[in-house]
């Protein structure tokens, strides 16, 4: 009996095989740590440690191409929030879709793994301290999976919420996953106002100029609030409502009106405004007298656009919190009908299997982004020609996942453009995203050095064509993989298909000069004055960050360089320049970029850094010069660089309070070497740390989470002890042609 993971054109599942497998796959092996880290030793690779950078590099490309999934992508973990997995769980209880008994194991073995040891409690990611949201979730998740009152994680739990009020303080995220079980008044959320997605797209508080997250969570939430589904009066609901609330106040004799704006200490990242706790309380009147055709108009629009979006993304969804509620809606409103099931079968694109258990991840997986990063490092290492069939595999991989089409009716349903784009994850997926789409783009580009994926450059094609996607004329059977050791022609990404990501990521930017997210900032920054969230910061819009901004700055660097003749050049020259003085414009006065996407100053100082060089900005630009002398300033005594999580909460730097991470030590010392810092020493120092670090077979120990969003959520990025370290080494390797240290 054993676990498999079954990839499909990126699609990632974990199936549970009667049968046991004796000879697992090295994927497997590796994801699964079915044999201690380190000591799994890849084709062509030896168990003696690396002695120089070339070494290293070469011994961590051989390793990585030994794990790559048969879709030409890398998979990874991409779980962290604590917050995901209960939306499943409880989805799952109300509408009675059956989970494998499998994947209940894991589940119950990855919330008791995560459970904090000391208070019992769970905090809103992995490593964050206890909370109410966090813990009162994964409560509910537990006993609904099957573990009974008296177990003593439960009991410890159980402690941990009564020595804090029980869950009556439970951010509203919470209280609607709460209220959705039953187990919590509909009447003691603020109100979601369904009414709101009527409004015209011309007033500047229209849902559809909202961030695009923001956009589709409060969608189903807005449709869930005014329906108030709820699950049935079952034994365990009524136990659940004994065993949440302390005796000083039971569910009983709670006020619920009183609890809407109660949110416990330990939660509130992000308080509610005094406009929003105004607005609140007009909303809150007018729920009691709202007209009733209007509300159904209301529900019968949002229905249609959380359709729109189920059929749009083939039922993943753009992420897990919609695509649970999402399912939860189409329950509600069709039964058990073909839609729902379609839901059903997208679950499992969302669960992760890893060493410590089954996790719902943060999208359907990072299979595009981590694939782009790898593909960059190994054609910089300079050793691509030794990994013939890994790199002609990777190609693969991203002729298939480039977006062919814009979705229809797109200005009814709120949408951007995204023929051309490349998702974050995969093309049923969809979702264009600037930073992807350039990654994507310079990845391909990167791929044309290599005689052995594209012999002739007549494959490149002409700029001014009519961009064709073979891959996805014919279905899903059109482009399969390329069979190991084979030369036939790939199918290309032509010079026409680049211009259709270009025309994507020239769309995307924005008057400020940057570039946001998925689409353009559509409104200002004063509607974060209504965020309802109260554990997230900046979720209202779409603003405009260093690190998409410096992926698109470079990617058309690489345009104008490889395809000199395109008819965009003077508008990505333009755009070129628009895009170096926002990061200018908003780089801190000690010469740092706060991250939006990675832990967190040394993430988006090398977009910075990479970004400016890339672009013509000279070394000795005080720009540059500042965020340099900014990272030097917080190199460690081990000769590397470690920040904090906490970092990205805080908005300051804040030290790692063990030691040195490797993946922050790579983005530093890439930077450092981008923008040819005089002094080599510190730079050799990191790199000797990073070589210290690796396994004798070429993997990386996992080590602190390094992904974030909106500021207070942690996100794992596993690949990435793998791809930053191997790019930093043979980055080192070229520049200074040191082979031994």
């Amino acid at each position: 009996m054993s676990w498999h993971l079954d990839v499909d054109r990126g699609r990632q599942v974990w199936r549970w095989d009667e049968k046991p497998e004796p000879n697992p796959s090295m994927v497997d092996i590796h994801h699964l740590n079915l044999k201690p880290p380190g000591t799994v030793c890849p084709p062509g690779c030896t168990m003696t440690p690396a002695d120089s950078p070339i070494q290293a590099a070469r011994k961590g490309i051989q390793y990585m191409s030994a794990v790559q999934c048969e879709s030409g992508h890398w998979a990874g973990d991409y779980g962290g929030p604590m917050f995901l997995l209960p939306g499943l769980v409880i989805t799952c209880y109300v509408t009675g879709y059956k989970l494998h008994p499998k994947q209940i194991e894991e589940m119950i073995r990855y919330l008791l793994t995560r459970q904090n040891k000391v208070d019992g409690g769970w905090g809103i990611h992995v490593e964050a301290q206890s909370d109410i949201f966090g813990t009162a979730l994964q409560y509910v998740s537990l006993r609904i999976l099957g573990l009974p009152a008296d177990h003593p994680a439960i009991v410890k739990a159980r402690e941990f919420l009564h020595a804090n009020e029980g869950v009556l303080g439970i951010p509203s995220w919470g209280k609607l996953w709460l209220a959705v079980l039953n187990v919590y008044s509909w009447d003691g959320l603020n109100p979601i106002p369904i009414e709101m997605w009527l409004a015209p797209y011309w007033l500047p508080v229209c849902p559809g100029r909202m961030w695009c997250h923001c956009r589709m969570v409060y969608l189903p939430m807005a449709y869930l609030y005014a329906r108030r589904v709820s699950a049935k009066e079952t034994p365990l609901v009524l136990a659940l409502r004994k065993e949440l609330y302390t005796k000083d106040q039971p569910y009983e004799k709670v006020y619920w009106p009183s609890m809407c704006n109660k949110i416990s200490p330990l939660d509130n990242y992000s308080p509610n405004s005094t406009i929003l706790k105004m607005v609140n309380g007009v909303l809150w009147y007018y729920e009691k007298v709202h007209w009733g055709w209007l509300r159904r108009r209301a529900i019968d629009f949002t229905y249609d656009h959380i359709k729109y979006e189920d059929e749009q993304t083939k039922y993943i969804d753009i992420g897990p919190v919609n695509k649970t509620m999402n399912m939860l809606c189409c329950w509600d409103r069709e039964g058990d009908s073909p839609a729902f099931r379609k839901h059903g079968e997208r679950l499992v694109d969302y669960l992760w299997l890893a060493p410590d258990g089954m996790k719902m991840q943060g999208y359907n997986g990072s299979q595009l982004w981590d694939s782009a990063f790898w593909i960059q490092a190994v054609a910089e290492s300079g050793l691509g020609n030794e990994f013939v069939d890994s790199l002609r595999l990777a190609h693969h991989y991203l002729e298939i996942t480039q977006v062919p089409y814009n979705t229809p009716n797109m200005k009814q349903y709120f949408r951007h453009i995204s023929k051309g784009a490349w998702p974050f994850s995969t093309v049923d997926h969809g979702w264009p995203i600037s930073d992807c789409t350039a990654e994507g783009t310079k990845a391909s580009l990167a791929l044309r050095q290599f005689s052995f994926i594209y012999p002739s450059a007549a494959q490149f094609g002409s700029s001014t064509s009519e961009a064709i996607y073979p891959s996805q004329v014919t279905g899903a059977s059109a482009t399969p993989p390329p069979v190991a050791g084979s030369r036939d022609l790939l199918t290309p990404i032509t010079d026409a298909r680049l211009m259709d990501a270009v025309e994507v990521m020239l769309s995307l930017q924005n008057p400020s000069g940057g570039w946001a997210s998925y689409e353009n900032t559509r409104t200002g920054g004063w509607l974060e004055a209504i965020n309802p969230s109260e554990c997230f910061s900046n979720i209202m819009v779409d603003y405009p960050y260093v690190e998409c901004s410096s992926a698109v700055i470079q990617a058309f660097c690489m345009i104008r360089k490889m395809i000199p003749d395109n008819p965009r050049m003077k508008e990505i020259n333009e755009s070129i320049r628009r895009g170096v003085a926002f990061m200018k414009s908003i780089q801190r006065p000690d010469g740092s970029w706060h991250g939006s996407w990675g832990v967190c100053y040394t993430y988006a100082g090398w977009f910075g850094i990479e970004g400016m060089i890339a672009a013509g900005v000279p070394p000795s630009d005080p720009a540059i010069v500042k965020a340099c002398k900014f990272f030097l300033s917080k190199q460690r005594e081990d000769g590397g660089w470690g920040e904090s999580y906490l970092s990205c909460v805080k908005r300051e730097y804040v030290q790692h309070p063990e030691t040195s991470q490797i993946v922050n030590t790579a983005w530093v010392v890439l930077s450092l070497m981008a923008a040819h810092w005089p002094d080599r020493t510190p730079i050799e120092r990191g790199i000797r740390l990073l070589i210290s670090r690796q396994y004798p077979n070429g993997d990386f120990p996992q080590e602190s989470i390094v992904g974030v969003f909106n500021f207070n959520c942690m996100i794992s990025y596993s690949n990435y002890k793998n791809i930053f370290p191997v790019w930093a080494l043979g980055r080192y390797h070229n520049t200074y042609l040191k082979a031994k240290m």
